[in-house]
């Protein structure tokens, strides 16, 4: 799961401010939140690819892949920087 600071253009909001959107493996498990969710895969970089453009900030939360992270994370470090994620990332 990561968690995602977004432009209103990527929730269809038309307020000013950024507005938070969950990334998940399954976005149909949020529903009940109510909060914007999109599903991505660490291992599918196309994944990462086509939801980060427009994330201003992100907070990384590690998948519980054993011996994946490290590809995992350099996959989402990788699509943060190819989408020019401007605020920074927390990764852990």
């Amino acid at each position: 799961m990561a968690i995602a600071s977004t432009l209103p253009s990527i929730t269809g909001d038309t307020h000013e401010h950024c507005h938070p959107l969950v990334l998940v493996r399954d976005a149909e498990q949020t529903e009940v939140l109510g909060v914007a969710a999109k599903a991505i895969d660490y291992t599918k970089p196309e994944t990462l690819d086509a939801v980060f453009p427009g994330v201003e900030t992100l907070s990384l939360i590690s998948s519980s892949g054993v011996g994946q992270r490290v590809v995992q994370h350099a996959n989402v470090i990788a699509a943060t920087k190819k989408a020019s994620v401007s605020g920074g990332g927390r990764w852990g």
